[in-house]
């Protein structure tokens, strides 16, 4: 896909969701502050987009599992709720 503009915050209202699979898009911007309200997400699958940041709020999702977002555009700090997350097993930030 070339899917283009920024991640819709309505992402929060899929409070089941459990894989966001966005790869490969021409996604830009932070990834909405919404995504906390996915306490299901256990994997966030978002690389080779154009991704600049990722929100504090991804600390609310505790059920993560896998987060790969390498091959985008991230330019600010890494936020230290990543290190908080109970069932992160890997992090992909290449």
């Amino acid at each position: 896909n070339q899917i283009e503009g920024s991640i819709p915050s309505e992402v929060g209202n899929l409070e089941s969701l459990s894989i966001l699979s966005i790869a490969s898009n021409k996604f830009t911007g932070t990834i909405p502050s919404s995504i906390g309200l996915c306490t299901s997400l256990e994997l966030f699958f978002a690389p080779n987009n154009r991704l600049t940041e990722i929100p504090s709020t991804i600390g609310l999702c505790t059920s993560l599992e896998l987060i790969h977002l390498d091959s985008n555009r991230l330019n600010s700090t890494i936020p230290s709720e990543l290190g908080s997350l109970p069932s992160l097993e890997k992090l992909n930030l290449n």
